[in-house]
């Protein structure tokens, strides 16, 4: 078949949603906290921000940065956007402000759509923004633009856009937790492969109402004609939500499907199975973004019915979803393996995707070769095709390099897609996704070392609630994050115990050093990806000794404070002793709020939370967070 279009066939999810609102015109199509629609409503509603969108100067083809909090505003623009043909740039605002910027001002957009705090930001750093030509800002669900011009909204339907399979729907970034942030292309037959391997792989269908807790699923939820519900939660902290609101809303909407972040799981499942609630009405959870332990798949297993079902999923921003395996069979058949170090079952690839398992190297491929391939039950990379694969980055020529392979094939060529995972495959076809390329390093014995392979092991210890491996000087390091705060003679049992686990396995028997960590830095997106760099920094930062002179340095502050605590009491005589006393209070006052964000940024790697860090480096000020701050050249 010829690789030029077929000019009569469209594709475009607002015919897909027009139909379903004819079908179905009263059923709920979305629900928020604070309002819901039905899909006639929402429907209209897409509709008439299209003609707004047209009016303001939104053409087909233009890109448009979106930055709207999940509401039924955010998927109702996403969908007005998507029937004029016009392509929404999605970035995860939990990156941080500088790294989104810079994703931002990567792409070129078009406009610029956003709640009024968005546009301060625009305002105030404009030399990211400088293509955007036309400025959109959302309010109570209404469109303006600084003109203020009053908008006419036709009554007929929107003529939706003619787009194509291959032509570009979404622009959404990576998250960058092993490099860069890359700005990800999805076209519309890219969006509608991921609808129909959804619908076919987990059954979904227009009975079926989900609670989306990652926006992009909202969208996908909406074309399937599923009732979409968003949680009372942000979704850039999934590991920080409360537990009974989630509950609360999956008994109030009888939530039948859901697929969230493990931390998400790690609080709701602790938590109902400590109140002795179940969760009958979940058909269908799904887990992703990174591994879920195995307790925590245990306990919300215990959650739900004998028809309910628990999925770990895998997939990445460029393919949504390629594998899948229900958690009853990581639980009934897997869990030796995991704890014997033979990594995390991922799962089957889903149809009609293909993957392929080839040699692990850091060095580009442009063109495929059959002798790529490992042999069977060897670990190599992932390498995936299929509709739902992205086929390319955004204007970045340098990612495309790094991440895609062309083979040659009778019908034109294929385009696979690097994941950058590691895994093997057993005789069930199953994936054991053993770490990520970037983690993985050669041991002082020229041994590879895979982290995720080798936590499975540490993991097995009754106490510890997650572990990672990292590299000091290739030197492995085990790190532990126990479940209850201990003592250091119970600290050095654990160790022992872990260090026995560890020299039952040929893979992690030369793993000699273990330290406990308070709580491991993770990923913004998901809050269940350790950052494993970071780590790595901290735990050469712990091994390497340490001058004790930053411990003997506070207590320059604390007689600061107490010159400050006397110059209050007492009356000091005009003269030095008074501008001693302001200066003091200048430098412990002012100076050690502005230490703040930096006290913050190096307690994280240390696992301190926020709130303590700030009131350690207000009290210390850089006595407290210089001492922990890894050198440079670490």
């Amino acid at each position: 078949m010829s690789a030029e279009r077929v000019e009569t066939i469209y594709c475009n999810p607002g015919f897909d949603l027009r139909e379903k609102a004819k079908l179905n015109p009263d059923k709920a199509a979305i629900v928020s906290p604070l309002g819901q629609l039905t899909f006639s409503e929402f429907e209209k509603k897409s509709d008439e921000i299209a003609f707004t969108l047209r009016e303001a100067g939104i053409k087909q083809g233009d890109k448009i940065i979106l930055m709207i909090k999940p509401s039924i505003d955010l998927y109702s623009i996403a969908i007005g956007l998507l029937k004029c043909g016009a392509i929404p740039v999605v970035v995860d605002p939990g990156m941080g402000i500088k790294r989104m910027l810079h994703s931002y001002r990567s792409i070129s957009a078009d406009a610029f759509i956003g709640i009024p705090p968005t546009h301060i930001i625009r305002r105030l750093a404009p030399k990211f923004f400088k293509s955007v030509k036309i400025n959109i800002w959302v309010r109570d669900g209404k469109l303006s633009t600084a003109s203020q011009k009053n908008f006419t909204i036709p009554k007929e339907e929107f003529p939706i856009a003619k787009t194509f399979a291959s032509d570009l729907a979404i622009i959404n970034f990576t998250t960058g937790s092993t490099g860069p942030a890359k700005p990800v292309e999805a076209s519309y037959g890219m969006l509608m492969a991921t609808v129909d391997i959804i619908q076919k792989s987990f059954g979904q269908t227009t009975d079926d109402i989900d609670m989306v807790t990652v926006p992009f699923f909202g969208i996908v939820s909406i074309i399937l004609g599923s009732t979409v519900v968003i949680p009372p939660m942000n979704p850039a902290k999934p590991g920080e939500v409360d537990p009974e609101k989630i509950i609360n809303t999956i008994q109030k909407y009888k939530i039948t499907t859901m697929l969230a972040s493990p931390a998400l799981f790690a609080k709701v499942g602790p938590y109902a199975a400590t109140k002795g609630i179940k969760l009958p009405t979940l058909r269908n959870v799904n887990s992703g973004g990174a591994p879920i332990s195995l307790v925590n798949l245990a306990v919300f297993n215990s959650l739900l019915s004998e028809k309910g079902q628990t999925y770990s999923s895998w997939g990445a921003t460029e393919g949504l979803p390629l594998a899948t395996i229900s958690g009853r069979e990581i639980l009934d058949r897997y869990k030796g393996a995991i704890e014997a170090g033979k990594g995390s079952p991922i799962g089957r690839i889903l149809e009609p995707i293909e993957a392929r398992l080839i040699q692990i190297s850091d060095e580009r491929i442009s063109d495929w070769q059959n002798d790529l391939i490992v042999p069977a039950g060897a670990i190599g990379e992932v390498i995936v095709h299929g509709p739902n694969v992205s086929k390319s980055y955004h204007k970045s020529p340098e990612s495309n390099a790094d991440h895609k392979i062309i083979e040659a094939s009778p019908s034109g060529p294929k385009i696979w897609h690097r994941t950058g995972d590691l895994a093997w495959k057993d005789n069930d076809g199953v994936l054991f996704f053993t770490g990520r390329k970037a983690h993985s390093f050669l041991d002082t014995k020229g041994q590879l070392m895979h982290s995720v392979a080798c936590e499975g092991v540490a993991n097995a210890h009754p106490k510890v609630k997650q572990s990672a491996l990292v590299g000091v000087d290739r030197r492995p390091v085990i790190c532990l994050q126990v479940l209850e705060e201990t003592n250091e003679s119970g600290q050095d049992k654990i160790r022992q115990e872990v260090l026995e686990l560890l020299a039952r396995q040929e893979q992690t028997r030369d793993i000699k050093t273990i330290l406990f960590h308070r709580k491991f830095p993770v990923d913004l997106r998901h809050n269940a990806k350790i950052e494993r760099p970071r780590l790595a920094l901290w735990a050469r930062h712990v091994l390497t000794p340490q001058s004790k002179l930053g411990t003997y340095a506070k207590i320059i502050p604390i007689l600061g404070w107490l010159y400050i605590a006397a110059g209050l009491i007492f009356d000091f005589p005009a003269g030095i002793w008074t501008w001693i006393w302001w200066i003091d209070l200048f430098l412990s006052v002012v100076v050690h709020i502005a230490q703040i964000p930096e006290g913050i940024r190096v307690g994280s790697l240390h696992g301190f939370e926020g709130k303590e860090s700030a009131w350690r480096t207000f009290i210390f000020g850089a006595t407290w967070w210089k001492p922990l701050r890894p050198q440079s050249k670490q």
